[in-house]
């Protein structure tokens, strides 16, 4: 079987077109921040008319258009693509199931079928629509940011260079945790889909049998199971979440604070240039934790790839015996 990232990669022109459309939002971003401050600092420090800023209030709105609109390009170039994966995903469903004798056919629950090739192929969404645009953004807007950062105010592109690589190993830990939780939300969502597909089939027996009540109970107990797995992955998203905006919040602080000592006490640092860097550090931060966001989706996608995988293997080997 193929990985999700071998199934993302096989589409060269897409992948291409992602790293171009980060490579753009970079230079984009790059650019908004200087005629913002260039616009600040002239109006407000030389005193310049509006006539006198009205090239540079053009070039903004420009930066700030080409920003918004390959942002708008890669999301939906992401969802083009998660889409012609699961349509691959359900296709080969599709080849197994026809390519399975009648009795192999039978084995297994039918409502656990269709939950993995309808809910955990839907799950896969998150990885290409969001997880892959986002890698591709993060790994050139941070960089570009440093840079230009750095090269204006060595202390700052410090302070990021060595803060930045606690969200990345946040992630880290926090992305071995989903995977497994993953896993088990989308295994006990089949097996609710298997239980609850099964009960309606055999409704009628069950009441002649008097045991409907009985069956009543194992569907709760397994709604319940796969409610408390669901809120188990929220509450590691949040927690994500929550650590981030406190890495990312100290992180800016620092700078700031480092900048205002700079420009006010030692005055070794003019206000253009502070008002620069205090205007892309946190697009430098906020790249990182949508990454981290992103990453999340990722991981999910893959625990929920795995049983889509398993399901298929499974499918293969019924088919080989049949």
């Amino acid at each position: 079987m193929r990985t999700l990232k071998e199934r993302a990669f096989s589409y060269k022109k897409r992948m291409i077109f992602l790293l171009i459309s980060a490579v753009l939002i970079g230079l984009s971003i790059v650019g908004q921040a200087y005629f913002l401050v260039k616009i600040v600092d002239g109006v407000f420090l030389q005193g310049k008319s509006f006539d006198e800023v009205l090239v540079d209030l053009l070039w903004l709105l420009l930066c700030l258009c080409a920003r918004s609109l390959f942002i708008y390009l890669s999301r939906r170039s992401g969802l083009k693509l998660a889409t012609k994966v699961k349509s691959e995903y359900r296709g080969e469903f599709l080849k197994k199931y026809a390519s399975l004798s009648f009795l192999a056919s039978k084995q297994g629950q039918s409502g656990r079928k269709i939950s993995v090739v309808t809910d955990a192929v839907d799950e896969i969404d998150g990885y290409f629509s969001q997880y892959i645009p986002q890698l591709m953004q993060t790994a050139f807007v941070p960089i570009l940011i440093l840079v230009v950062v750095a090269s204006q105010h060595h202390n700052s592109g410090l302070i990021m260079l060595v803060t930045a690589p606690f969200i990345p190993l946040f992630m880290i830990i926090v992305g071995l945790q989903t995977r497994d939780k993953s896993e088990e939300q989308v295994e006990k969502l089949a097996s609710f889909s298997g239980r609850f597909l099964d009960s309606l089939q055999g409704l009628t027996t069950l009441k002649l049998f008097g045991r409907a009540n009985q069956q009543k109970q194992t569907i709760l107990k397994s709604s319940l199971g796969f409610r408390d797995a669901t809120m188990a992955i929220l509450k590691v998203a949040f927690t994500q979440t929550f650590m981030l905006e406190i890495i990312s919040m100290l992180s800016i602080g620092i700078i700031a604070l480092e900048l205002v000592i700079q420009i006010i006490i030692y005055d070794q640092l003019t206000f253009f240039t502070g008002f620069f860097v205090m205007i892309l550090v946190p697009e430098f931060y906020s790249s990182l934790k949508e990454l981290g966001s992103a990453f999340h989706n990722g991981r999910a996608s893959i625990g929920a790839a795995k049983k889509v995988d398993e399901e298929l293997g499974s499918r293969r080997g019924d088919s080989d015996l049949g």
